[in-house]
């Protein structure tokens, strides 16, 4: 590992790189080629934060925070006359692909392991004044604090295929009724609309929903099919 506490002020040459500040290098797992064997795992890389200290007399005595991981970018150089201002840091985390075999290895993946019962966000994203824009909250509940916006150029958001918990179709065949069970209940009763896909002449229609089930109901037995869509708790 090599650190450099404090970048030098002033670089010696006109355009010169600065050097790394801070480089890990882990090493790679030992081979293997006997039969049966299994090759090293390469080296891992774990940062611990401090932890917080403990009272250990008086009366109501807060104990200390535990100590965080701050990874600060630093902003890009401006640029004169015509040229372009230089790019912010960024901040990339490569994963690795699984290795070959009788079975692919599993590839890398980036996770966030929280207590059992959070007291507190999760995970969020902030704005420059620390206000949580976009969080999970202690109930793992995707948040936003304004309007949730996606955006999917030149594509459509991919539902699961065919009729599923939001949106499908639903035929009533030679029937006064037919319905589809939600694959997840929902916690409460969802809103469900429905859309007859032809004519339905003198048959009127209306729709019943519960937690479990959404249904087409007709006046008389008939044959139609309806297109469905449920909004609720969950969505």
């Amino acid at each position: 590992m090599t650190a450099n506490p404090q970048s030098p002020p002033v670089l010696a040459a006109n355009g010169e790189n600065a050097a790394d500040g801070l480089r890990v290098n882990c090493s790679a797992g030992g081979a293997s080629s006997g039969t049966g064997t299994t090759a090293g795992a390469g080296s891992s890389m774990t940062l611990y934060a401090g932890a917080g200290g403990t009272s250990s007399g008086g009366t109501n005595v807060t104990g200390g925070a535990a100590g965080s991981f701050v990874f600060r970018g630093a902003t890009g150089g401006a640029g004169t006359g015509t040229g372009n201002g230089g790019a912010g840091s960024d901040f990339g985390v490569y994963l690795g692909a699984g290795g070959s075999g009788g079975a692919v290895g599993r590839n890398g993946k980036v996770f966030v392991e929280a207590q059992p019962t959070p007291t507190a966000n999760v995970f969020s994203v902030e704005d420059s004044s620390q206000i949580d824009k976009v969080y999970v909250d202690s109930g793992f509940n995707l948040n936003a604090a304004a309007n949730v916006v996606l955006k999917s150029a030149g594509s459509h958001l991919n539902a699961s295929a065919g009729s599923n918990d939001f949106d499908g179709a639903i035929s009533v065949s030679a029937a006064s009724s037919a319905s589809h069970t939600f694959s997840t209940a929902y916690a409460s009763t969802p809103v469900c609309v429905l859309t007859p896909t032809s004519n339905p002449g003198s048959l009127t229609w209306w729709v019943t929903a519960s937690t479990t089930a959404v249904t087409a109901n007709l006046s008389a037995a008939g044959t139609i099919t309806f297109n469905y869509h449920c909004a609720g708790n969950p969505n």
